[in-house]
């Protein structure tokens, strides 16, 4: 597994920065780190800002076999308590794996103890699994029962790890279910890139069959032009780049020690692999231990406590402000009903009043009494006739309802894989000319989302007011710019 920068690699020792945060679920004790259990995970702050996770699965097991033990020997009510108690849990290991899912793909790295598989299920005749010892995997990983003794280490910098486990009940196998994966490319723009994964054994059985593993995704956009998606179908990635344009963090699959405790292998890899030193955390009886200065030290701290909760409270206040000015940025990359949502949205924030269409799904600008029929629509393409089509059809059924005639307005977000700058080009036109000619014979105005989205920003800077917007569209046809 070819490593990228910042990235651990089974072939090489990690030299984590001093400042590299590291997360550990499932063991406490580990001094240095942020350590929480697994009925914890509510009171974390953001997991995906710990770009190294080690995850002690042995004691999610256990829980839930206590668990269910707990469920099966008790009255009718409290089994119901308890199976809440599993459900609440199974929402915060949900949680968990979307979590895990944004750090490796961010490309961090995650390490993870493989305890036993075990499972709550439901106790009445309906089963359903309530939660399972699995459910935080972020990869589909396939698992067999394969005990053995005696194992080949293959990437030496796991030889320390290795040393600790005399015997093991499953290997990991080497089919993956790559379907599962294509939840990862939900954030990805269409169209949507090839995923592959692949793995490096860290450790195998005499039969080759991995006992530990390192796991990996890459992503891959289509090969565009003849020759490209031939070279591509010759490196038997079918019509798409052979390189990834995306390479995720490793997943790192270890099995349970057996010669040592499960807290002694944590630190194991705390030490190995995250460059923190193995220090037990102070116990309780050392913080009533009075030492010179320590009163100036405490009120140095609170003062320092203040100064960071109104930094932080700044920080939040900013960065929600900046999160509520990228929502109109969906205007160059949304389709669909978003699409919609937001191109409304946009006009009303320019002070443009919106209401419900009477023939559509969409929406009327309204200004001044004066109405204008919206179509919107998104493509990966240029915007098709048949869209064109639709609001034709739409302002007919106005006229047929209301009674009069109405303005209309095509809003298109055209060639949604490529930057604004790379759009609308002789042979990547948004409108094409079928298209103009038949808006202007019906006098209808088209506006691409990349207009809007620029009509925004200059209706921010105050060059340009919703008025002067609203009267280029209701008094343009064909192809209409909003901002000179």
């Amino acid at each position: 597994m070819k490593a990228a920068k910042g990235r651990t690699d089974p072939d090489k020792a990690p030299t984590p920065s001093a400042r590299t945060k590291v997360l550990v679920i499932g063991s406490t004790g580990h001094a240095g780190v942020k350590c929480v259990d697994w009925t914890s995970l509510r009171d974390l702050p953001n997991i995906a800002d710990f770009p190294m996770v080690v995850l002690n699965t042995c004691t999610l097991a256990a829980w839930i076999e206590a668990l269910r033990a707990a469920r099966d020997s008790a009255d009718e009510g409290q089994a119901e308590d308890l199976q809440k108690i599993g459900s609440s849990i199974s929402k915060d290991i949900s949680l968990l794996k979307s979590k895990l899912v944004q750090v490796l793909r961010a490309g961090g790295t995650v390490y993870a103890i493989l305890g036993p598989p075990q499972g709550l299920t439901s106790g009445g005749s309906l089963w359903y699994s309530i939660v399972h010892s699995h459910d935080w995997m972020p990869l589909p990983v396939g698992l067999k029962d394969e005990p053995g003794e005696g194992l080949t280490v293959r990437e030496k910098q796991f030889t320390r790890y290795f040393a600790s486990v005399a015997r093991w009940q499953r290997v990991i196998e080497d089919r993956y279910h790559v379907e599962p994966l294509k939840a990862i490319t939900e954030g990805e723009l269409e169209p949507k890139p090839l995923v592959q994964l692949a793995s490096t054994k860290l450790a195998t059985d005499w039969q080759g069959n991995a006992v530990g593993a390192a796991l990996h995704y890459t992503l891959h956009r289509p090969a565009t032009g003849h020759i490209a998606r031939a070279l591509a179908q010759a490196t038997g990635v079918g019509d798409y780049e052979p390189e990834p344009y995306k390479r995720s963090g490793p997943l790192v699959l270890l099995p349970p020690p057996t010669e040592v405790s499960d807290e002694e292998a944590i630190r194991i890899l705390l030490e190995d692999f995250c460059g923190v030193a193995a220090r037990a955390v102070a116990p309780g009886w050392a913080q009533a231990v009075g030492m010179p200065g320590d009163a100036d030290r405490q009120a140095a701290l609170s003062v320092a406590a203040k100064a960071l909760e109104q930094a932080q409270r700044k920080q939040e206040e900013a960065l929600a402000a900046q999160a509520t000015a990228d929502e109109f940025k969906r205007l160059l990359y949304e389709k669909g009903v978003p699409l919609q949502d937001v191109t409304r949205k946009t006009f009303e924030a320019m002070g443009i009043r919106t209401e419900d269409s009477p023939v559509s799904d969409e929406f009327m600008l309204v200004w001044e009494g004066e109405r204008v029929l919206v179509e919107v629509t998104g493509a990966g393409k240029s915007i098709a006739g048949r869209d064109l089509s639709q609001l034709i059809k739409d302002l007919g059924n106005y006229l047929a309802k209301v009674g009069h005639d109405v303005k209309g307005v095509l809003v298109g977000n055209a060639w949604i894989g490529l930057p604004p700058g790379q759009r609308d080009t002789p042979d990547k036109p948004i409108f094409p000319d079928d298209v103009r000619g038949t808006a202007k014979n019906h006098s209808i105005a088209l506006v691409s989302t990349v207009e809007l989205f620029k009509a925004y920003c200059t209706f921010l800077e105050g060059k340009v007011t919703p008025d002067q917007v609203f009267r280029r569209i209701a008094d343009g046809s064909g192809v209409v710019t909003l901002v000179d």
